[in-house]
């Protein structure tokens, strides 16, 4: 699904923090940003794998451009079977960086409710890990163009 650009007020240039101006910039912006700042600096640990703001930036933009390739344009909503990891972080700056939406399921979905879920979404894709791939796979078919096996 497609928002139309028309009627859409853009963000201000700044806004006023406290009398002080802060420039409006949306999250993959905000990466990008403290990437330039923090540089190989720790941004986040998930489940014992650090990544430095760099890396989040780097790994975020490669999935972004697979998703484009993959046919997501703004607007288009892309799903997560996934657990707490780096894979769901970077996935999420990835979909925002693409100007998809990201939409995570409960990684305990299973059967009719996964489907269920997953119809609700309205996601195109769909990414996966080992762990909820198995539940994932009989269900396939009826879930979503395209899943991704991270």
């Amino acid at each position: 699904m497609n928002i139309p650009a028309e009627g859409i007020e853009k963000a201000p240039p700044a806004l006023a923090v406290n009398g002080r101006a802060v420039p409006w910039m949306g999250l993959a912006e905000v990466l990008r940003d403290k990437a330039r700042q923090h540089g190989d600096a720790l941004f986040c640990e998930i489940d014992g794998v650090e990544l430095s703001y760099n890396e989040l930036d780097r790994r975020s933009d490669r999935v972004a451009a697979g998703l484009k390739a993959a046919g997501v344009e703004s607007g288009d909503r892309v799903a997560s079977i996934l657990y707490n990891c780096a894979e769901q972080a970077i996935g999420w700056f990835g979909a925002l960086k693409a100007g998809a939406v990201w939409t995570t399921l409960n990684a305990g979905l299973t059967g009719e409710d996964l489907v269920n879920g997953l119809t609700d979404a309205r996601a195109g894709i769909l990414i996966v890990e080992p762990e909820t791939w198995a539940r994932v796979e009989p269900l396939a078919a009826r879930l979503c163009d395209i899943v991704v096996y991270c």
